[in-house]
């Protein structure tokens, strides 16, 4: 080619060139199109020309530096059979392919940006995946802000193969047993599944396969199969099918702007559902609470369910997550969500009792708490539900008539905003007296411990009298027949009640405990000894009953020079032991006495070790541990005093904001990790008996959220719980305290 016919094709490509950006949802990628050249040297052309045009582009959208810019020019060998645009996606752990920044689109020939949000220079992992027939294109760059990372002209290849493939696989439960007689739809034809749970479908060619299992009782699982070659005829495409769940939660909502649960302006709801679809949508219109409902029809709030596990999601942009294992008296105290890591933008899987911080991010002006009063697997329409244990001895309320004219004036006004919050909001209470059958008088839940005890554990204040009534309302999935209640109280027959309990107005229930005999009255005994078998005197012995509680009945005492303790007037209920004494690691067991009996339970008392612990922490999100953002220290470690939060470089307590990416606890003599929280992605492995500066990179698999042992002299990895960094530390010395 002349170099006046080249000259004029680059000042028309030149011409061609569009202006804009790109860094937002709304605005459009910047698309550089090319025309074709027939000439003897179109590649050597094009080559020049793509390289060009990728440059301008660079040049013009480098100025914004918003961060690290990626640049492409998408191309394909057989350009004239591809239609429509291939997926970009760019992720934070290379090779493990975690978090991504989006989906995005990708047109073909033309020259294509993308803004990635980086602080620091990272490694990310670009994946192009235009589906079959073609190769998915995969490279891992180095991100740089204010630089662009140029990945130049690529052409995908597209696989060349024959014939057809086949999809099998196994269905299972959430128990993992396998299920008879699924129906597996596809556009080639319906499966079902045999005795083994075994399924197969014939014929399909490089494509993308939709499939979906269903059954009666189960959530329909639908999924994707992308064939990409021929070199494997059977595809294997497991499903497990889960249970529709019953879900119930409370909520407080921040007015807007203001991360402040306690403000007069902060509001407060609940909601019911019965999430039957793997993607459960939440609608405004299911709310009363107007700041709920624009917070939902803004984020586009929503349920999710993948294989036996519950979690809450958003459909439009970031928000943040952070789920705590609680009670809802740490519910009620929590004042503050605070400020949330980015990386912690996908809610853990949800267990009944699990608290939920939220922060709208940019997207909404709210910071919400829920609470997940119940998460409950609904079986019924499929197999019935396990049999209820009951108690064998149960104990039906007597029939004293209470109403709310029977209890004194200052508990009917607590009964008064029971009532109204009922009328505003539905639900139910519970509330009553109990009386001691030989008179003696009841002053607080010191005395006695009364609990809603049916698929939760809610205790109820106890006021003096025996009055009781419950602390809160609670949601209306509750009421029904047949609902656990129970009493407990020292020397007196445990009561195992089965009540009816009301909707949207009070159920009042009254008893009478009968004093147990004093035949049949038991006690515990034994002698508390240390891993000397020496007796040790003055450790601290309670026992109570294993149950949720507030102010609890319980006995105290402390073991003698000979290191002996004993309890008697014990009647025929589950009762929970406790041992402690400053500078031992406490323990704990159970135990039922028999009506009567003598039940013997001695313990050893190890002594309390602390261990001290050489760190390094990388806190530029890679996995090396020889150059970059490092923090190194020293670390003093006991258990039960919190967890390291390598990022801080100490130790953190139990605050509801404190993050511990690691705990520490004692077992009888035994030093043992485990992972702060195990829904996370966070999680730890033992990389031996080795030096701390021989481990320069942590690994990208094999990290474990099971409990492990402390062992002096062996360096432990952790990826981390907050920002999803890694650190390295070495076990120097245990010792005791």
């Amino acid at each position: 080619m002349s170099g006046v016919r080249k000259a004029g094709l680059l000042a028309l490509f030149g011409a061609i060139i569009g202006t804009g950006g790109y860094g937002c949802k709304k605005k459009e990628p910047i698309r550089e199109p090319i025309k074709e050249d027939t000439a003897t040297t179109e590649a050597f052309d094009k080559e020049s020309i793509i390289r060009k045009q990728l440059q301008e582009v660079i040049d013009r959208e480098i100025k914004n530096q918003k961060g690290a810019l990626v640049a492409l020019y998408l191309d394909a060998e057989d350009i004239k059979n591809v239609t429509g645009e291939a997926e970009y996606r760019c992720y934070s752990d290379p090779g493990r392919r975690g978090s991504y920044s989006g989906i995005w689109r990708v047109p073909y020939r033309t020259a294509w940006t993308r803004w990635e949000r980086v602080s620091q220079s990272t490694e990310r992992e670009i994946v192009i995946d235009p589906g079959p027939p073609h190769k998915t294109f995969t490279k891992v760059v180095t991100l740089i802000p204010g630089e662009a990372a140029n990945l130049g002209h690529i052409v995908l290849e597209k696989v060349k193969a024959e014939g057809t493939a086949s999809i099998s696989g196994t269905i299972r439960d959430e128990n993992g047993e396998p299920l008879e007689g699924v129906k597996i739809s596809s556009k080639k034809g319906i499966a079902a599944t045999n005795a083994e749970g075994l399924y197969r479908i014939d014929g399909f060619g490089l494509e993308v396969c939709e499939l979906e299992a269903t059954k009666d009782g189960y959530i329909p699982y639908p999924a994707k199969v992308s064939i990409r070659d021929m070199d494997e005829r059977i595809i294997k495409q497991d499903f497990v099918l889960s249970y529709p769940r019953e879900v119930g939660f409370r909520y407080v909502i921040s007015p807007k702007e203001k991360d402040d649960f306690s403000d007069p302006d902060a509001t407060s709801g609940a909601g019911e559902f019965l999430v039957d679809r793997k993607y459960f949508p939440l609608s405004p219109d299911q709310f009363k609470n107007e700041d709920f409902r624009t917070f939902v029809g803004r984020v586009h709030l929503n349920f999710r369910v993948n294989d036996d596990k519950l979690t809450l999601s958003n459909s439009y942009a970031p928000i943040y997550y952070k789920s705590l294992s609680s009670s809802s008296e740490q519910f009620e105290a929590i004042n503050h969500v605070a400020a949330l890591g980015f990386k912690s933008q996908r809610c853990p899987a949800i267990q009944e009792g699990d608290i939920i911080l939220i922060d709208g991010g940019k997207i909404s002006e709210y910071t919400l708490k829920i609470l997940f009063e119940k998460v409950q697997k609904q079986k019924q329409s499929y197999e019935a539900e396990a049999e209820t244990q009951k108690p064998a001895t149960e104990t039906p309320p007597t029939t004293l008539n209470i109403s709310y004219a029977d209890f004194p004036p200052r508990l009917q006004a607590i009964l008064d905003e029971r009532t109204a919050e009922l009328q505003a909001n539905g639900g139910l209470c519970i509330a009553g007296q109990v009386k001691f059958s030989d008179g003696s008088p009841i002053r607080s839940g010191k005395d006695i411990m009364i609990n809603l005890h049916h698929n939760a554990d809610v205790p109820l204040d106890v006021y003096e009298g025996g009055w009781f009534i419950m602390r809160r309302t609670l949601q209306s999935y509750y009421a029904g027949p047949d609902k656990g209640f129970i009493l407990r109280a020292f020397g007196y027959d445990p009561i195992d009640a089965s009540i009816t309990i009301l909707s949207g107005e009070i159920t009042y229930v009254d008893f009478e405990m009968k004093k147990t005999p004093p035949d049949k009255l038991a006690c515990v005994k034994g002698v508390v000894t240390d891993d000397h078998d020496r007796p040790v005197e003055g450790a601290h012995v309670s026992i109570s009953f294993p149950f949720a509680y507030r102010a609890r009945p319980e006995m105290i005492t402390q073991t003698d020079p000979n290191g002996e303790y004993s309890f008697e007037g014990l009647s025929g209920a589950e009762h929970g032991i406790y041992f402690s004494k400053s500078g031992y690691a406490p323990d704990s067991d159970k135990f039922t006495p028999h009506e009567g009996a003598t039940v013997v339970k001695g313990l050893k008392l190890y002594p309390e070790h602390r261990i001290t612990i050489d760190y390094v922490y990388q806190a530029d999100g890679s996995r090396n541990f020889a150059s970059g953002e490092l923090q190194t220290g020293t670390i003093d470690w006991r258990p039960y005093k919190g967890g390291v939060d390598f990022s801080e470089g100490q130790v953190e307590g139990y605050e509801p904001n404190d993050l511990r990416d690691l705990e520490l606890r004692q077992e009888k003599s035994v030093l043992k990790f485990r992972v702060y929280y195990a829904k996370s992605r966070n999680g730890f492995y033992d990389a031996g008996a080795v030096s701390l500066d021989s481990v320069t990179e942590a690994a990208e698999t094999g990290y474990t959220r099971n409990e492990t042992p402390c062992k002096v002299g062996h360096v432990y990895v952790v990826r981390t719980y907050e920002e999803d960094n890694y650190a390295k530390f070495i076990v120097k010395s245990v010792e005791t305290f």
